[in-house]
Parts: structure tokens; C-alpha cells; sequence
């Protein structure tokens, strides 16, 4: 018996390694489906929750995201707001902007299909805030795209074209290197020609 107590004590980290990963898969396969087939994802994420409550941490963030935007698909919005609440709470308590984003994220989107648009509002204000003050691109990119939509949903259609189009910036930032440089700049200083009139620009 002490021999079998012996090697569960040495294989367990590497189970615990094996059924982390397992987990992680089946989690960003859910994930993905949240969106777009919600009901379904719903259904999986629910089946994880127990498994969720000894994961590691970055885990049972993407699940607290995940699931509060398969609820919100599938019309369950006190339920989505629960998770997203519990995910700002998450982020505060444990100092992970990157989790306080998401959560402030899925808490501004339930918000706007309640149609309490001034608090989804200053909730994607919010999460822009705190987003940019972490490294996590994508997070990053969510936030400033849900901030510029609320820009566009007040009105302010400039503020809204600013921040919708920084995501794009980004990407090209992201992705440009010497092999494929993605921004390509030139200044041309122009004379005007002897004898030109005051409308020749017009005219060209």
C-alpha cells in the first residue's frame, strides 16, 4: 500500500499536468463555439464547472468568459452577468488586470442588451482602461473595439473611428517584420510652376 501511495505522490503532477491540458482543450473548443452556437457551448461549459474549481488560474478565467458569453447567447442575461461579475470581482481580489478586462468586457456587453446603455458604456470605458495597462494583445484589441462602439452607440462617431481602427493598427504592428513590413510612408513636396494661376491646383 505504501508502495502505491509512493508512486500516486510521484505520477500526480504529471497526471495533473495531462488532465490540465485535457482541460484547457476541451475548454478553448467550448470557447470558440460561445459565440456562434451558444447553446451548445453552454451545455459543455456547464459540464466543466466542477473540474474548473481546481484549475489553474489563467483556466478558470477564459472559463468565467467563455460562459458568461454563452449564456448571454442564449438569452440567459442574469446569469451572464453573474459570471462577468464574478470575473471583475476575480481581477480586483487577485490584482489581474488582464481578468478585470474581460470581466468589465462580458459585464458592458450583457449590459447593452438589457439596453442600460450608460452603464455598458462606462463599463467598456472601464475595461479599455484597465486593458491597456496589461501585455495581453487580444484583450487589448476586445476592449478597444467594445470601447469604440460605445463611442459610436453615443454618437461620437470620430471617437468611435479612432478606436475602431487602433485594433487594425495593432495588428499590423503586430504581424510587420523586415520580411513583410506592413507600413509604407512617403512625402512628396510639390512647387508650383511658373506662371501658374490660382486655380491650377483645382485644375490638375
Amino acid at each position: 500500500m505504501d508502495f502505491l501511495i509512493g508512486c500516486a505522490l510521484l505520477l500526480g503532477p504529471r497526471i495533473a499536468l495531462g488532465d490540465d491540458a485535457l482541460l484547457a482543450r476541451r475548454l478553448y473548443e467550448a470557447g470558440a463555439m460561445a459565440r456562434f452556437v451558444p447553446d451548445e457551448a453552454s451545455k459543455r461549459l456547464r459540464a466543466m464547472e466542477l473540474s474548473m474549481g481546481t484549475a489553474p488560474a489563467p483556466l478558470r478565467v477564459d472559463f468565467l468568459y467563455f460562459y458568461s458569453t454563452a449564456e448571454r447567447g442564449i438569452g440567459d442575461l442574469a446569469r451572464a452577468l453573474t459570471l462577468a461579475d464574478q470575473l471583475v470581482e476575480y481581477g480586483k481580489r487577485n490584482h489581474d488586470n488582464v481578468a478585470l478586462a474581460k470581466g468589465l468586457i462580458g459585464r458592458a456587453n450583457t449590459l447593452y442588451l438589457r439596453e442600460d446603455l450608460a452603464a455598458s458604456h462606462a463599463a467598456a470605458f472601464e475595461a479599455e482602461r484597465v486593458a491597456l495597462t496589461t501585455s495581453d494583445i487580444p484583450t487589448k484589441v476586445t476592449a478597444t473595439v467594445a470601447a469604440g462602439h460605445s463611442f459610436e452607440e453615443a454618437g461620437d462617431y470620430p471617437a468611435a473611428l479612432v478606436k475602431l481602427l487602433s485594433p487594425v493598427d495593432q495588428m499590423f504592428v503586430r504581424m510587420e517584420s523586415e520580411r513583410t513590413p506592413m507600413h509604407i510612408g512617403a512625402l512628396a513636396i510639390f512647387e508650383l510652376p511658373e506662371g501658374a494661376g490660382s486655380d491650377f491646383v483645382s485644375d490638375v
